[in-house]
């Protein structure tokens, strides 16, 4: 297959270059923790009880994220949020409740082209699209969550191939401020929230506020 620009010397597109590509911004499907149910289900309601319970005290529906619970001993009081690709499931993190070590637990693998929310990507196009570091603040904005402070190449791929507006929705610390020349670096722009993250904000004030805050504090300027 060739495309051809004028002026410029026919290049041709290779299966090796389409292979490339898809490979960067591929995302095996995995498998969730030993013994995992759907929070809903009929399977021990004496477990799921405070971790539902966890959630909607964060404004979170368990049904909407799709949480889950484990009935194996390693990952007990543990909210699992799986992340969801074409409805297979590619990565997930599993959060405990209280003041247990690891707080997260996760399948160890490089997380690559790994988002929470891939299903969020193609929703309301005339709207823009959030992107937050945390799963529950993704769901609190129904974002995208890079899953951690910085963003991987494959994750800016997939994001930059999305039309919608980006706008990183940024921390108030170190972390925070890198991502927000980031985005301004990727020709994205940034918001900040005064009272902190997007669900601390839901919490406190609810989704209107919220939203209000989102679009208040956008910044698409380097200065």
């Amino acid at each position: 297959i060739f495309f051809r620009n004028e002026g410029k010397e026919a290049k041709e597109l290779t299966l090796e270059k389409l292979t490339a590509v898809s490979i960067s911004t591929a995302t095996p499907e995995i498998q969730l923790p030993p013994d995992s149910y759907p929070i809903g289900c009929d399977v021990k309601p004496e477990f799921q009880l405070p971790l539902a319970e966890y959630l909607l005290s964060r404004r979170i529906d368990p049904i909407d994220v799709r949480a889950h619970f484990s009935l194996n001993p390693a990952f007990l009081n543990r909210v699992i949020l799986p992340c969801y690709r074409n409805g297979k499931v590619i990565f997930w993190q599993a959060r405990a409740l209280g003041d247990v070590k690891p707080r997260y637990k996760s399948p160890g693998l490089s997380k690559g082209a790994v988002l929470w929310g891939y299903d969020n990507l193609w929703g309301d196009m005339r709207k823009p699209l959030f992107i937050t570091e945390g799963i529950l603040d993704a769901a609190s904005v129904d974002g995208v969550a890079i899953l951690a402070s910085t963003m991987t190449a494959s994750q800016e791929e997939v994001l930059s191939k999305n039309p919608r507006r980006k706008i990183i929705v940024t921390d108030p610390d170190k972390n925070g401020e890198n991502l927000a020349k980031r985005a301004l670096t990727l020709g994205w722009e940034y918001t900040y929230l005064p009272d902190g993250d997007a669900n601390k904000t839901l919490q406190l004030h609810g989704p209107i506020y919220l939203a209000f805050q989102l679009m208040k504090n956008i910044n698409s300027s380097k200065d």
